[in-house]
Order: C-alpha cells, then structure tokens, then sequence
C-alpha cells in the first residue's frame, strides 16, 4: 500500500481494533489490552526498550493525575497531532485500570478541548472528527488564540482544573516544563499535566506504528507538525530526490516516521514558519502550543520567528545583562531583539541526567548554565560531546572541566533564573577563536550601538581631514571631551561620550592617555591620578564597560582603552 494512502485507510476505519465500539468502556479495555501487550514483550532494539520505559512512566503520571483530580476535573488538549494521539491513547489505558481498580464508573464521553487553526486542513479536521468519534471525546472547539479559548472553555467547563497537555521536552520552550505545570501569571487558571513531556519524535512514531494506531494522512506526505494550509509545510529533511521511486504522490516526501532525530530540529533546519494564531492547533505541542506560555502567542502578527532568527556574537556578561520588556517578551541587547547567540567560555562544571547535560560555562565577563539535550539513544554523547566526532583519539579536544567550548543556542529564562539551550556545543581547538569571537562581540556591539561603519567614515572624512582645519579642530576638541576624534585611533568612528557622567569621561580620559600596552591602568592606578574614591572609578569603569568603552584586561579591575 502506498504510504500516503496507509493513514487515510486507517483513518477511514474508525475503529480500534477492526469493529465498531460502542463504548468509552469497551475502548479503554481494547486499548489496556494492547498497551499491555506491548510492555509484555521482550524488546528487538534498544529504540523499543526506551518506548516501554517512556510509557511506563507516562502510564504513572496520569494515573498521578487521576488520583488527584475526579473525571469532571480533568479535561485533555487534542488536535489530532501525533503527540497528543499518543497521550490519548496512554490516557483511555490508564482509565481502564483506574475504573477497575477503585471501582469507578466511566463517563459516556471524555471532556475535551480543540484549538482550531485559523486555516485548517481539511484532512486534519476529518482525522479529528472520525478520531474523535472512535475515541468517545466530547470535544469543544474554538477557533480563535489559546488564550481567550481557553478563558471560555474554562468559563464553559467550571469544574475543569487540569489538563493533559502533548508538550515533548524538545518542543520551543517545553525544555522547562515538568509533569505538573501551572498556568502562567495573566493565563485562565489550570494545571498542565505532561505525560509525554521525555518523550523523543521517534518513540513517539515507534509507539504509534508498533501499536498499529490510525493517524492523520498528512504526516504521510511529510508533515512532521499540523497547523494551518497558510503556514505549514512539509518538512524540507524529508524531501525525496527524484531516484527515490518508494515515494509515491505528486509532493515527493518521505512520510514523518522516516524522520529519526527530534522534529524540533528538523523544524528549524528547514527554515519554515508556523503561527501562533489559535496554536497553530497545537502544532508540535499536542494541542496546546508550549510557545504560548513562552511568548510566541503574542507575536505581532502572530508568526513564529524560529524560520527569521539570527545569530549574534555575544559575551556571557551581554547575555546577563539582556533586557526583557515583559516575561512573555524576547530579549535584547543593544536594543536589538536576539534569537540565537554563540559564545566561547570555559567549562567549570559538567552536570549529567538521564534527558540532558548541564555545563557552566565562565568567559571573563560571567557564568551562565548551558542545557544541552540529549536523545536516550545517543549516550555516546555524553562523552563525545554533540558536535565532537573524535571517536577515541586522546589527541583531539573534548568537553571536560576546564576546556574551552563554544556555544551555540537560545537564551531562557525559567523562575527568574536565565540559562542557554544549547543547539551545539563543541570544544575549541584553535585557542586564537576566544580572541577572534571576542572581536566580533565587540564589532556586532559596536554596530548597534554606534551604527554601521560607513557613515562614521564619511563623517570623518567631511569633518577631520588632514588639511581642513576646521574638521581637524572639531576632532581635537571632541577627543578633549572624552569622545573619539579622529587622533584617538582605529575608534575614532564614533560620537563623544558627552552622554556619560562626568567620572566615566575622566577615567576614560586618564586610560586614554595613560602609556598604551596590553595590561591597562589598575583601579588603584586610576584612583591616585584622579584623586578619586576606589568605589567612584569602580563605578565610572562599570559605565565605562558596559558602553564597551573599556574592557578588562589581567583581572577585573584592570581595564584598557577598547580600540577597534
């Protein structure tokens, strides 16, 4: 059978196990029985093994929730999508043993809600219809953003205090989230539960085709998330080259269960956007996008930017100091909103778990926390490092205490605390990099800052040319002032420093004009010239570091003139 015809005759079944059920009862007993028979079988591989552990884990938390929460208290997020499909499915097994064992009575259906995209596919509303007939849901729908659905769903639905939520770990700003969640500051009031939070892309496909369970026909034309027609697409990674005569269909895409690392990944290699607008029905995140809870819900526009990010070169210190307008905003530094950054440290500390590694990293500037995921199938990483292909040469430079890495990845923040998840991390082995990254922290700075070079050059070819002496006195006056006039050297691109406070100039004054070499002027050194207090050029050279006027050099408090 062609692929893209698999799930759609699977679809077309409505049925659990080759007949019609009659009864919430009956499919949750149809369901136990095969889940059962899945975690009784000895696995062929270790990617079965890891499927039987994740959902015997998933099978405690909601039998956790169960426990804590009566049937009318408790609701499930579906939209088809295939980590929600499995939490549905995880969800009516653990009924069943939860009906036997306290003797409980099932309801006749199970309280749902859909987030309709706001451009639907119409094979994702047929799978959602035809699933939610199978599956006995009393599915409300609402077809407008997650917030103001959820208000009138739980408006609707008063006795609702939790809902089963298909957010993975490796879902845009799922990294942070537990079992239990709680809403966030300014959202309706309920609690998350995430079964399937550990849960990897391909466990998630090993447990949906193991257990021959009917999905949306879209992921066989290679879909790997379901939005809307506007906005998604098929994942580029899948793409079939025109020898590869398996693939059948027009479009010429792998289906989604060819994909073998996270979709997430996959998601932003290929470059293509999604919307926020009613969850993009809760692409990727089981029908409850994890980016609205982050920020994406409220993009202007409602688009996603992980298809528009940028890279900026950045020190740890920058990254400390990033502002963010509101807890829901992206940062920026310089003004500049950042997506992903890349930094140089070194590793301080290495913390291992079972789903990620945590490194601390320190540049000179500062430490920050570095979470690395990791798929349980790859444990080698664990020692070879991500982007570390070294195999066993002692010779070749590996992540461990004490080394030099580079980073690349999104900063967060969770409970006021910031860290980098981190996309790669791998150790230098070219110590010249530290300097050369450092450069171009200072330049991409600078850039946004001062603005791009070219006008500054312009400028001081009109105003300080050798032979004007108009231009050449304003250039002189305006080193005076404590700026870069064009005799202050490679920085004389930019405007004076008549913005900062009077101690910031004449510390700026007395480094410029102190004899020029590679370890600068101590805060002693600075304090006895000027006659000033320790703790007043302390704070001049905090003014002056965080304009990046100066820079440390030997120590913290031994600073030097920042000349580009």
């Amino acid at each position: 059978m062609p692929p893209e015809s698999e799930a759609q005759a699977k679809t077309d079944q409505c049925t659990v196990n080759g007949k019609k059920e009659d009864t919430l009862q009956s499919v949750c007993a149809e369901l136990h029985a095969r889940v059962s028979a899945f975690l009784a079988e000895d696995p062929v591989d270790n990617r079965l093994r890891s499927v039987q552990e994740q959902t015997r884990t998933s099978l405690g938390v909601i039998s956790e929730a169960l426990n804590r929460y009566t049937f009318s208290e408790l609701s499930l997020s579906y939209n088809g999508g295939k980590d929600c499909l499995v939490l549905l499915i995880l969800f009516l097994t653990a009924l069943h043993t939860h009906t036997l064992t306290h003797h409980l009575s099932l309801p006749p259906l199970i309280q749902s809600v859909y987030i309709v995209s706001q451009h639907p596919f119409p094979e994702v509303e047929s799978f959602v219809a035809t699933s939610s007939h199978t599956y006995h849901l009393d599915l409300a729908r609402y077809a407008k953003p997650m917030k103001a659905a959820f208000a009138e769903y739980l408006e609707e639905k008063q006795d609702v205090k939790a809902i089963f939520v298909g957010t993975r770990r490796t879902d845009p700003h799922g990294e942070e989230l537990t079992f239990f969640d709680a809403t966030d500051r300014g959202w309706p009031r309920f609690m998350r539960v995430h079964p399937v939070i550990d849960w990897h892309y391909a466990e998630i496909w090993s447990f949906i085709r193991h257990l021959d369970i009917p999905y949306c026909e879209l992921y066989d034309k290679g879909y790997t998330s379901l939005g809307g027609t506007t906005d998604t697409h098929p994942n580029p990674a899948l793409k079939a080259s025109t020898t590869d005569s398996e693939v059948s269909g027009e479009e010429g895409f792998w289906p989604a269960y060819e994909l073998v690392e996270d979709d997430y990944n996959a998601y932003n290699q290929g470059q293509y956007s999604t919307t926020s607008y009613g969850a993009q029905g809760g692409a990727g995140g089981g029908g409850f996008t994890p980016g609205s809870q982050g920020g994406s819900q409220d993009t202007p526009g409602g688009v996603s930017k992980y298809g528009k990010d940028t890279l900026r070169p950045v020190t740890i210190k920058q990254v400390i100091d990033a502002q963010q307008p509101h807890p829901d905003g992206e940062f920026k530094i310089d003004g500049v909103e950042i997506t992903q950054i890349t930094f140089i440290g070194q590793i301080r500390n290495i913390s291992s778990q079972a789903t990620n590694i945590t490194y601390k990293l320190d540049d000179g500037t500062g430490t920050m926390e570095i979470k690395l995921w990791v798929d349980s199938e790859s444990s080698s990483h664990l020692t070879s490092g991500m982007d570390t292909t070294n195999g066993t040469d002692p010779s070749k430079p590996r992540l461990v205490e004490n080394a030099y890495a580079r980073v690349w990845g999104r900063l967060k923040a969770f409970n006021n605390k910031r860290h980098v998840g981190a996309h790669v991390i791998r150790p230098l082995a070219d110590y010249n990099e530290i300097q050369y990254h450092l450069l171009e922290a200072a330049y991409a700075h600078l850039y946004f800052t001062r603005g791009p070079p070219e006008q500054f050059a312009a400028a001081a070819t009109e105003k300080g040319a050798p032979g004007v002496n108009g231009g050449r006195q304003q250039g002189q006056q305006q080193q005076q002032d404590g700026g870069y006039g064009d005799a202050a050297g490679g920085a004389g691109s930019g405007p004076p420093l008549h913005m900062l406070s009077v101690p910031a100039r004449r510390v700026f004054n007395t480094l410029k004009s102190s004899p020029q070499n590679n370890e600068g002027l101590h805060v002693q050194n600075i304090a006895a010239q000027l006659g000033l207090q320790v703790s007043d050029v302390l704070k001049a050279g905090d003014e002056l570091l965080g304009h990046g006027r100066i820079y440390t050099t030997i120590d913290d408090n031994t600073w030097a003139i920042l000349d580009l």
